[in-house]
């Protein structure tokens, strides 16, 4: 990793710590930013348990048959409230450090499909994430609440 990467881990610290907070699972500095002194963008990746995707956004589990994936249609409200949430907290990160944030909220097996774990990242949250409340999983509260449009 550059000495470039270490500064701008810690850069993004203070917001990296206010998404784990939020989603409740650690932040990770991936892709170029790890490697190139001057990267085009800054990836950055939350990885959720299958279970957490689900409840957050009614998608999942995926697998991948070839370069289709299975359970994520356009269509499917889950997956624009996913899209949605993705471009919000980049659009925010982007206005609060002037960077250009790629950020993602992955899936378990979106992780280990597209082997994602096998590649360099370093967590740039410094939360212990035990002292967190555990996630419930009601997704029949979450239905209904989408539903409603809440």
């Amino acid at each position: 990793m550059s000495s470039g990467a270490e500064v701008l881990a810690k850069r993004l610290g203070g917001w990296a710590n206010q998404i784990a907070a939020r989603y409740g699972f650690p932040v990770y500095l991936v892709g170029s930013a790890l490697t190139e002194t001057e990267p085009r963008d800054v990836d950055v990746r939350v990885v959720l348990s299958d279970d957490a995707f689900y409840a957050r956004y009614g998608i999942g589990p995926m697998r991948a048959e070839g370069q289709a994936w299975i359970g994520a249609d356009e269509q499917h409200e889950g997956t624009r409230r996913w899209h949605a949430d993705m471009a919000k907290m980049a659009r925010q990160a982007a206005n609060v450090l002037h960077v250009n944030i790629d950020f993602q909220v992955q899936s378990e097996s979106i992780v280990l499909v597209r082997r994602h774990h096998e590649k360099p990242r370093i967590r740039i949250d410094t939360l212990d994430l035990s002292e967190l409340p555990p996630l419930t999983l009601d997704t029949e509260a979450v239905r209904a609440g989408w539903k409603e449009g809440a």
